[in-house]
């Protein structure tokens, strides 16, 4: 459903017809949508016979079907905005800070960071799956033949000229199927967990639906968040894979570091890459659930 044209999501109980105990609120990552984590829900209901938990599940915005008139965006911080608005569209401020869990999956997750750092008041509790670190996620200059520099992009204009963005970016215009399924099995997927063929090409029709692609990760390559993520109440339950090539293990850790370590506790899954929600959903759907049932 849509909240006055704005951001698409979907409600396991929009009808409000079950009690709940918690409102699990799920942020998909860059070049994905909330399709992504349909195998992981699937997973949380096969073990919430009672449906103790609620799940909202929805497109940032220029993701998916959250294609709104203006989806630019400068900052990590452009979009939280939405997501606090929709949720307090939902529930009650009291009902926020006692059941409203935060879950964000690597872009997702520095765009829950943020989103729990600023509004600490309402946001007490944070997953972070493969999440980005809060100081960032960057990309490095390149000389004139393409080799890497130790130097980061500085500008927009040198992240919309680096090779491999500029190169996605066509593939995206293109709806390039082939390029983005060699994508996902060699650096996102490159655990060897694959879905199947007929299930990944299904996902990847939203990687073309995303319009703000160079505008997010631009905002990434500014993110800092490091001085504010110790307002985070917590507790706070990081699931981060050691083959992560896109946001490496010790993106988790500088998030602990930061976060605060008494507040963090971390699952480190030795043979999983950068998408546990497809990868290994119901490893991670058990281990939200037993982090979400030590929170009574």
């Amino acid at each position: 459903m849509n909240i006055n044209q704005q951001l698409y999501y979907t409600d396991t109980h929009q009808d409000n017809c079950y009690p709940y105990l918690y409102a699990l609120i799920l942020v998909h990552g860059n070049i994905t949508s909330s399709q992504h984590w349909c195998k992981f829900i699937q997973e949380i209901q096969k073990r919430d016979q009672d449906k103790q938990i609620r799940i909202i599940n929805l497109d940032l915005k220029g993701f998916g079907n959250s294609q709104l008139l203006n989806n630019s965006i400068e900052d990590v911080k452009d979009l939280t905005t939405d997501i606090h608005n929709l949720i307090i569209s939902l529930f009650k401020k009291e009902e926020i800070s006692q059941k409203v869990i935060l879950c964000g999956w690597s872009l997702g997750g520095a765009v829950c960071l943020q989103l729990a750092s600023d509004k600490s008041e309402y946001y007490h509790k944070l997953i972070l799956v493969a999440s980005a670190g809060c100081h960032g996620n960057h990309l490095y200059m390149e000389d004139e033949e393409g080799k890497q520099l130790s130097i980061k992009c500085q500008t927009k204009q040198q992240i919309m000229d680096h090779s491999k963005i500029k190169h996605n970016v066509k593939k995206m215009k293109q709806n390039d199927y082939n390029y983005f399924y060699h994508v996902f099995k060699k650096a996102l997927l490159n655990s060897g967990r694959y879905p199947s063929d007929l299930e990944l090409f299904e996902l990847l029709k939203d990687v073309f639906k995303q319009s703000n692609y160079v505008d997010v990760t631009w905002a990434l390559q500014k993110f800092d968040i490091t001085h504010q993520v110790n307002k985070i109440k917590g507790p706070v339950f990081l699931y981060h894979g050691l083959l992560d090539r896109i946001c490496p293990i010790s993106d988790a850790y500088t998030n602990i570091h930061f976060i605060g370590k008494n507040k963090c506790t971390l699952i480190v899954h030795q043979d999983v890459s950068h998408m546990p929600p497809l990868e290994v959903p119901e490893d991670l759907a058990v281990h939200i659930i037993n982090y979400l049932y030590s929170l009574k």
